[in-house]
């Protein structure tokens, strides 16, 4: 065996890496656990067969789209109302309600969806609490059509 010359194992670099190597993993563990109980992000849904047949649904509503060659601009203002101007194919009569649904990035708990009523010929109101600040993407949905968007807050 080894002996310090004082007599104290703490001076013996081995004794070091026996304490020093299952103290490291339990501090590491510690953390791991911490941060993953304060960003818990949900479970997968139930119904995912379901939810991945619905995309050949949502590829055609989105081609529809673009068939009648709508697109968005979105506006936000200070209280808490966003503005969604359309355009689309002269022959296309655009709906008086629409779908609209805002979805963030990275906060699920935060999403919202509403039914936005048409303000004036092709512009749109939706009137929101103020949104987080971050990437929302946006779902615009009209009779049999639908469009994505991006923005950010």
């Amino acid at each position: 065996m080894i002996e310090s010359s004082s007599g104290s194992p703490w001076k013996i670099p081995a004794v070091w890496l026996v304490v020093g190597i299952p103290a490291s993993a339990v501090i590491v563990g510690a953390i791991v656990l911490t941060l993953s109980i304060i960003s818990y992000d949900g479970l997968v849904v139930d119904d995912y067969y379901k939810k991945g047949m619905g995309i050949n649904q949502s590829i055609e509503r989105t081609a529809r789209a673009k068939e009648l060659g709508i697109e968005a601009a979105i506006k936000f203002f200070d209280n808490a109302l966003i503005e969604i101007q359309l355009s689309s194919n002269s022959d296309y009569v655009l709906p008086e309600n629409l779908t609209v649904s805002f979805r963030h990035a990275t906060r699920s708990g935060a999403d919202q969806a509403v039914s936005a009523s048409r303000f004036e010929n092709a512009v749109y109101h939706v009137h929101l609490p103020p949104l987080l600040p971050g990437k929302w993407h946006v779902e615009i949905a009209g009779d049999g059509w639908k469009i994505n968007q991006t923005v950010q807050r």
